[in-house]
């Protein structure tokens, strides 16, 4: 699922988002396609055409016979989709390679250890999976967020965290965000190994597409972590983009009724968290952070994420190939691209078996 809109997004938060926002990756759920499907060749030939195609020929027939919103909802998500390819072509060109294989020298839990031990600069992507333990539901799984949502009557699950669906119908997101407001939780064991893997000199960043903020509570310093989708932090009117603390409008989210921005008084001012909904920029921070932890990381684990929501999960077919990648998930993920070790079922299990045999305590981080 693609949505889009014209204007611009709060992105991640970052003021200085404003320039050249056409050509920055958006966030797009890819719903459910293998990775390869939006794939090019070593020569940067898009061989995902046929999703292209059809938005086109879809916006076309929109034109001949359909609606206006039709048309430009098609157009919209045909932008959205040249972005992601362009970023996702140059990333492949670079290394001129479609796939990322499996190394030969890393097979076991206890070689996932032994690499650990030795790491020193280790990349750590996080998805919804990592909070499941602490009665957060995940997205897509069977009793996941996306199965509870039948009563709001959505033209889509995913419509919730549509930035064009939120304009015209709010309610059925900020019922959500209660549920996340902060300190309504505590962090996982998994949230805590991340800590330890910074405490002891090894954690590059903390990639999380999460917007709880346990891995911040949990300890994980702002040098370290990047909320790639955003946080509850700080919420934005999108009339005015006056920005106020989540604590601001937290009563209105609490008692359910839509907050609006107090600075402009617009009928359209909603006062929207700085999370960022399909259709919006993840912001520069986002490519800058990646392009330099690239060159420096020596491991990557990818710990509870469906991996199909662009651009974050395309983050594991840039790394150099030498690279070790470690998967902590309940299923398998991320094809075509092979991960080196797969430590299958719940985060918090393998975290305390990878803390055994690294001979940390068991309370680590």
């Amino acid at each position: 699922m693609l949505a889009g809109d014209d204007e611009e997004g709060c992105g991640d938060g970052d003021d200085d988002d404003d320039d050249d926002s056409g050509a920055r990756p958006r966030r797009a759920d890819t719903g459910g396609e293998d990775l390869n499907d939006v794939d090019a060749d070593a020569d940067g030939n898009d061989s995902g055409t046929r999703g292209a195609d059809a938005l086109t020929d879809s916006g076309r027939a929109a034109g001949r016979g359909g609606s206006t919103f039709g048309a430009r909802t098609n157009a919209r998500a045909w932008r959205i989709l040249q972005s992601l390819m362009m970023w996702r072509n140059k990333c492949l060109v670079a290394e001129k390679r479609v796939t990322r294989p499996k190394l030969t020298s890393i097979n076991t839990l206890e070689d996932v250890a032994a690499l650990l031990t030795r790491a020193r600069n280790v990349i750590v992507l996080t998805g919804a999976g990592i909070s499941v333990a602490c009665g957060i539901p995940d997205f897509r799984s069977e009793n996941g967020l996306y199965s509870m949502l039948g009563e709001y009557q959505l033209p889509s699950p995913q419509a919730m965290f549509d930035i064009a669906y939120f304009r015209t119908n709010p309610a059925p997101f900020f019922k959500f965000a209660r549920e996340l407001l902060p300190g309504s939780y505590t962090p996982s064991a998994t949230h805590r190994f991340i800590k330890a893997l910074q405490d002891r000199g090894k954690l590059l960043r903390n990639y999380t597409q999460n917007i709880d903020g346990l891995e911040r509570e949990a300890g994980v310093l702002p040098e370290h972590l990047h909320q790639c989708h955003g946080s509850l932090d700080t919420a934005r009117c999108l009339r005015c983009e006056h920005r106020v603390p989540v604590s601001d409008i937290e009563a209105e989210i609490r008692a359910q009724t839509i907050p609006m921005c107090k600075i402009c008084n617009h009928p359209d001012g909603v006062v929207k968290p700085d999370i960022v909904f399909f259709g919006e920029p993840l912001g520069r921070r986002f490519m800058d952070l990646l392009t330099a932890d690239r060159a420096r990381c020596d491991a990557v684990l990818v710990m509870g994420s469906s991996l199909k929501v662009a651009p974050v999960n395309l983050i594991i077919g840039w790394m150099p190939r030498d690279v070790p990648l470690v998967l902590l998930n309940r299923e398998t993920v991320g094809q075509p691209h092979a991960f080196d070790v797969e430590l299958l079922g719940d985060c918090d299990a393998a975290v305390a078996a990878l803390t055994r045999l690294l001979g940390w305590p068991a309370d680590a981080g």
